[in-house]
């Protein structure tokens, strides 16, 4: 035997044996030092009422903070009306002046689609999105029934004056959050919708004095429609660039929750005084709309 294998294997045999540490849940909960993530809390709310609620900020950081699709509190129907690269401002020639004679990031659709993506998320399943603008909802993951909407302006625009017609439409994209693959797949998923209408929605475009609110602003009998269409009362509407806020007017009009979010403040003010101008002798809308489902 080599002159130091006994002492080599005493040392082995009296090394003490290492075992793994076990704690219960209350004990590791009470240790100071340990390191647990954070939940993220969505930032105070620049107004909250009448179950409308409005952040300032990028929606892109906000949007991480409200309950995912599979949760009880998940969003029933998404509108969004993102910055899709057309620059645009406001015309020297506007009747009634606006908060801001532009709409910011609009150079390109890079922000609009990570904020559609972000939102998509938050959706509940087999649930609609409505997204104006020319995205491609088929990239989301999940995104099934896609189809394209074409909202009549009944007006067209100024646009190029060198060509003989002018644009009078602009398109909307349709899409429904599936549950997995299998399930886009098999074409399988129930739909909210409460009928069965044509692709093509004919709302007059604000103009002229009409266009008081916002550079590209929406007609609120419009979006009333799509929320009518793919959501029941009591649910919430997502719109996560609020701009002037009639997304929120048409939810509230339909009795309806809503999460709104707007980068700039001016705009935002816009939206408050139009609800507040709405609920300023409480909500005769949801009210009303409470009563007509309870028949």
């Amino acid at each position: 035997m080599p002159k130091n294998a006994g002492s080599a294997a005493r040392s082995q045999v009296s090394s003490p044996v290492t075992r793994p540490v076990i704690r219960t849940v209350s004990e590791e909960r009470s240790r100071p030092n340990v390191s647990r993530p954070r939940p993220l809390v969505p930032p105070k709310p620049y107004y909250e009422a009448h179950g409308i609620t409005l952040y300032v900020g990028d929606a892109r950081a906000i949007l991480p903070t409200l309950p995912r699709g599979n949760h009880v509190n998940g969003v029933g129907v998404l509108l969004a009306d993102p910055p899709y690269g057309v620059n645009a401002r406001a015309s020297g020639y506007r009747k009634v002046k606006l908060a801001r004679d532009r709409i910011a990031h609009d150079e390109t659709s890079t922000m609009g689609m990570e904020i559609v993506e972000a939102a998509w998320s938050r959706l509940r399943l087999s649930r609609h999105a409505y997204v104006f603008g020319p995205f491609d909802l088929r990239a989301l993951p999940y995104a099934a029934g896609h189809c394209q909407l074409v909202w009549d302006k009944m007006l067209h625009g100024v646009g190029d004056l060198a060509l003989p017609w002018g644009r009078q439409h602009e398109p909307i994209q349709f899409a429904l959050r599936k549950d997995g693959p299998a399930q886009v797949k098999r074409g399988e998923g129930a739909l909210v919708a409460r009928l069965r209408a044509g692709n093509v929605l004919r709302h007059k475009r604000p103009n002229g004095k009409g266009a008081r609110h916002h550079i590209s602003e929406k007609p609120v009998p419009l979006l009333r429609e799509l929320i009518e269409m793919s959501s029941r009362h009591g649910e919430t509407v997502l719109d996560p660039c609020v701009g002037s806020g009639s997304t929120l007017v048409a939810a509230l009009m339909e009795g309806r929750r809503a999460i709104g979010i707007e980068l700039e403040v001016e705009w935002a003010d816009v939206a408050v005084q139009r609800l507040e101008a709405l609920t300023r002798y409480g909500n005769p809308f949801g009210e009303l709309r409470a009563l007509r489902s309870e028949r």
